[in-house]
């Protein structure tokens, strides 16, 4: 059954040691979970996993829901870095390239997974809640510069409906792996899979500039 809907209060530090507190926090979440499960994963037993007292926690975090969803957009935070670092780094084909983008985002999904499973089964409605909308400023803005850096346009010229429609296919795609993993493939499989569906639909969407 999903959970009843909430406020989620999140309160991000602004000092340095306080911030050391709130992502030792979002760290110790996902190991709480994987432990204990969702109901039995306490704002007790995430404040003791990060070392850090009960009333720390709560200075941040309204419940542990609200530690869930901060802990998600930390994660996703850091893999759209780890993309873009990618991005401007990256000299190889632009297959390779791809399958190096999608590894980065299946090891993220399977990391998370106890995470997303809680949110896509439990509370649904608080996805909306994840900054979302930031994440997709920076994958458009990390699209442009990928297909700059590689030389690539979209052909009718519609790059932000290409990123659209490939964000939203890879996310799918991880979404249904993570949250309904009846299915056991490996991690490489799925790798395989999903570069050679976007490879594809890149590849047929652009012109190459000469």
């Amino acid at each position: 059954m999903p959970l009843k809907n909430k406020e989620l209060i999140i309160k991000k530090p602004q000092q340095k040691r306080s911030k050391a507190k709130f992502e030792a926090i979002l760290r110790a979440c996902p190991r709480v979970l994987a432990k204990h499960g969702f109901e039995k994963s306490t704002t007790a037993r995430i404040a003791l996993e990060a070392d850090v007292s009960i009333g720390t926690l709560y200075d941040y975090f309204s419940s542990k829901e609200a530690v869930l969803v901060a802990c998600l957009d930390y994660e996703l935070k850091t893999v759209i870095d780890s993309i873009a670092d990618k991005v401007a780094a990256d000299t190889t084909s632009l297959q390779e390239a791809i399958r190096t983008f999608v590894s980065i985002g299946v090891d993220f999904a399977f990391d998370q997974r106890d995470i997303i499973k809680v949110l896509c089964t439990q509370f649904p409605s608080k996805i909306l809640e994840l900054d979302l909308a930031q994440s997709k400023a920076r994958i458009e803005a990390i699209g442009n510069e990928f297909a700059k850096h590689h030389k690539f346009r979209a052909k009718d010229n519609s790059s932000r409906l290409m990123v659209f429609t490939v964000t939203n296919l890879f996310l799918g795609f991880l979404f249904r792996t993570v949250a309904m993993p009846e299915e056991d493939f490996t991690r490489e499989a799925i790798v395989d899979h999903l570069t050679s569906m976007l490879g594809h639909y890149v590849e047929s969407e652009i012109a190459i500039e000469s």
